[in-house]
């Protein structure tokens, strides 16, 4: 009697997927070393996901899911740079993929969960509209993206790192005081 399909697969493997990442980095999610880590076959998992860059995309929604539940109870901009900068030091890995990630989008017009997350917090926080909001949301990404960057390179528990975040915060201060209600 032939095996029935495993429901769960395509969850173990991009499971396997994230553990990867945050072990080793995003060289590690090799098609092979997914399969090996889910306790599959490679053809088997070439069976649920064509390519690498199929089972990437898996893994980028995942992040993704992770960010957003990192995120969405923050009440206004400050709390949610805290929290993007709290989850993005804690899987550095994942970082680095979700800022692949959103240049992609933001080239193509994709959907950005995350960032539309942090455009409607600075709604409600400023009176910026049209292309200024545009580009305060943006800077206000750069300057998160930047700060991530430079705390993971300062090494998270040198006092520079603080340093970082505590500029990030200053500087996210000035732009909303820019665009104050």
């Amino acid at each position: 009697m032939p095996r029935a399909p495993d429901a769960h697969l395509e969850e173990r493997l991009v499971t396997a997927a994230l553990c990867l990442l945050d072990e080793q980095g995003l060289e590690a999610v090799t098609m092979r070393a997914v399969a090996a880590a889910a306790g599959t076959s490679t053809p088997t998992l070439y069976e649920r996901f064509a390519d690498r860059d199929a089972l990437l995309k898996g893994l980028v929604l995942r992040v993704q899911q992770a960010m957003i539940s990192a995120v969405q109870s923050a009440r206004n901009a400050e709390g949610f740079v805290k929290a993007y900068i709290r989850f993005s030091c804690r899987y550095r890995h994942r970082f680095e993929l979700g800022i692949r990630t959103f240049g992609l989008r933001l080239a193509s017009g994709e959907p950005m969960p995350v960032f539309n997350i942090l455009r409607q917090i600075l709604a409600r926080e400023t009176a910026a509209s049209g292309r200024a909001f545009e580009n305060l949301a943006l800077a206000v990404a750069a300057l998160i993206f930047g700060t991530v960057e430079g705390m993971i390179a300062a090494g998270l528990d040198h006092r520079r790192a603080m340093d970082l975040q505590r500029a990030c915060l200053s500087a996210l201060k000035l732009l909303l005081a820019a665009f104050h209600r």
